[in-house]
């Protein structure tokens, strides 16, 4: 027999022999058991749902997603949403009702505890109060290995028996409205009985005792979340767990100097004085926020050098003197924020070219200085999307030369750049949402082609104000939701096609010398606006009666034109709209 022919013989055994190992797996699969199935649908008729959900859940769940609904008796509850079972035994081990739209109070009797097997619970993101959570929940103990009670509503004290699942490997407790409180007794035991714990949340847990003097935190703990928890004198032993890839400490009032060889983010906390910054001098970093204190000194050379650091964020803080780009050499950096300190010095425009991976850049409100020509920037850094150059220091200039830019650019923020043109770079930048260009040294028209920013979607928030602009063209950005005009020299009529931006809410074209009669079509947009300030400019005649539907105005401001005759009845319609006399309208008031 020849080989081709062994080989044809030994094909068909292997496959027979795997559609008969397949037939045989598929026959062994139980259904949910009937204890378990009555234990759920008593679990979904104490609970009832509602149409509100967390924003966090938006972005993947829609109006008629209810995990539950189609429970029932009539079908095997493995096959139910949320729900999972153990191909084998039929056992339910795993139910996920995050974003479930519902709400209850889960019982100490709760059927929920009648589900022994269950090694994942995931409640996140419902509406459980006032429910604490039940000492119950230690029945898990043999088997639950991953329990999400995050943004719940629980209030109360976390029970000592949590402490008894010793087999969790996640617990994530955060975001529950700062009703939960975790006393210090139950807070040791869950770092010495956790010995398999990867990944703790604890954010807005009220740990009021603070962290005491020691911890048996679990070998295996990679991830630990503490923000917006804690108080007292931060202890140096929470930096000395290696195993620790990310750490949490934001939003609290600690005290004392500062050690990590980790990913560390201990933004808005109570630092104060110069950063032990030889603290941080670990290859392993990736992640580096200390944004929102009160530090201060001037910035060390080698915290430009970490090899693998991709977040930097020193914002809003008190750093002084020169920023030592010399020694640049975070080629995987991709966001750097040194916004809102008091850095100086010259920076070369060049500088930022071996950063290829940067898509984030932030330098705003410091005081350095330096000619940059920003089409050089922009093709240098082929996937910047976010780019915040205001009142940095900087003069801006362009060669209006079509250089590369990253077509996926969303927000640029060049306002005090000195900038005198309307740079055509702004043109290819089809998915920009925000352009802050105020306060520069523009002159002239708005270029025709300004409507193409955006693209199909458009520009949400455009900022021209404080320029020397003398008109504007018709563009169509029908998707802004803020225009600021002011402190222009803007002449001719209100611009119709204003009359189309039904997103809009804030229109300030105060200062100008805008003219003739406010039309009629300005009532189209009246039902989004929040404010109004067209004051100070050359506006004739009668105010039009087109506020019929302004349930939404805060302020409007028509002073300083030349506008006559009686306010308007439908006025009377803006019910949050503040008093008249506070918005300048010196006219003969009518009756409302």
């Amino acid at each position: 027999m020849s080989n081709s022919n062994l080989f044809i013989i030994f094909s068909f055994i292997c496959f027979f022999t795997t559609l008969a190992s397949s037939i045989s797996l598929s026959n062994n699969i139980h259904k949910c058991s009937e204890k378990e199935s009555e234990a759920l649908l008593l679990f979904k008729h104490n609970l009832s749902s509602i149409d509100f959900t967390y924003h966090e859940c938006h972005d993947w769940i829609d109006s008629d997603y209810h995990p539950m609904m189609n429970w029932n008796a009539s079908t095997d509850c493995c096959n139910w949403n949320g729900v999972t079972c153990d191909r084998f035994t039929g056992d339910v081990i795993g139910l996920d009702l995050s974003c479930g739209m519902v709400s209850g109070t889960i019982h100490p009797n709760s059927s929920l505890f009648k589900l022994t097997h269950l090694q994942t619970l995931n409640l996140a993101y419902n509406f459980f109060f006032p429910s604490q959570i039940p000492s119950e929940i230690g029945r898990f103990s043999n088997s639950l290995t991953h329990l999400n009670l995050s943004a719940c509503s629980f209030s109360g004290q976390v029970p000592m028996d949590i402490t008894l699942l010793h087999k969790l490997v996640s617990l994530d407790l955060s975001s529950n409205g700062y009703g939960l409180k975790l006393g210090p007794h139950v807070f040791i035991n869950m770092f010495r009985n956790f010995t398999n714990l990867e990944e703790l949340s604890l954010e807005k847990v009220d740990i009021s005792s603070g962290l005491p003097t020691s911890l048996n935190i679990s070998s295996s703990l990679k991830f630990l979340n503490l923000a917006d928890t804690l108080q007292g004198k931060l202890p140096h032993y929470i930096f000395n767990f290696h195993s620790l890839q990310t750490l949490d400490l934001s939003y609290n009032s600690f005290t004392g100097d500062i050690s990590s060889d980790i990913s560390v983010n201990l933004n808005d906390n109570m630092f104060s004085g110069n950063v032990p910054f030889q603290s941080f001098a670990l290859p392993s970093l990736t992640s580096l926020d200390l944004s929102s204190n009160k530090l201060n000194g001037t910035l060390p050379s080698w915290l430009f050098t970490f090899p693998s650091l991709e977040y930097l964020n020193l914002r809003n803080n008190m750093f002084s003197g020169k920023v030592p780009f010399v020694s640049f050499a975070l080629l995987s950096l991709k966001m750097l924020n040194l916004g809102y300190n008091q850095l100086a010095g010259p920076i070369d425009v060049h500088t930022f070219g071996q950063l290829t991976n940067l898509t984030d850049l932030y330098l705003s409100f410091n005081n350095f200085s330096g000619d940059w020509e920003l089409d050089t920037l922009l093709s240098s850094l082929t996937n910047l999307e976010y780019l915040d150059l205001s009142y940095s220091g900087f003069s801006i200039t362009t060669k209006n030369a079509n250089h590369y830019v990253n077509p996926g650019f969303r927000e640029l923020r060049l306002a005090s750049c000195k900038l005198k043109v309307f740079p055509n770079s702004f043109r290819a930048m089809k998915q920009l949402v925000e352009l802050d260009l105020s306060s520069n040294e523009i002159h002239g028209q708005i270029p025709h082609w300004a409507g193409e920013i955006g693209g199909d979607n458009g520009l949400s928030y455009l900022y021209l104000s404080h320029n020397f602009i003398t008109g504007l063209s018709q563009f169509q950005l029908y998707g802004l939701k803020e225009l600021f005009l002011q402190s222009n020299l803007i002449q001719g009529p209100f611009p119709p096609s204003i009359c189309n931006m039904s997103k809009l809410y804030f229109l300030d074209m105060s200062n100008n010398r805008f003219g003739g009669l406010i039309p009629h079509c300005f009532g189209n947009i009246t039902s989004s606006l929040k404010m109004i300030d067209m004051g100070n400019n050359n506006f004739q005649g009668r105010i039009p009666n087109i506020y019929m539907n302004c349930g939404n105005l805060l302020g409007l401001s028509l002073n300083g034109n030349q506008l006559r005759g009686e306010v308007p009845i439908s006025l009377s319609n803006c019910q949050f709209l503040k008093a008249l006399e506070e918005l300048g309208l010196e006219l003969e008031v009518g009756e409302l």
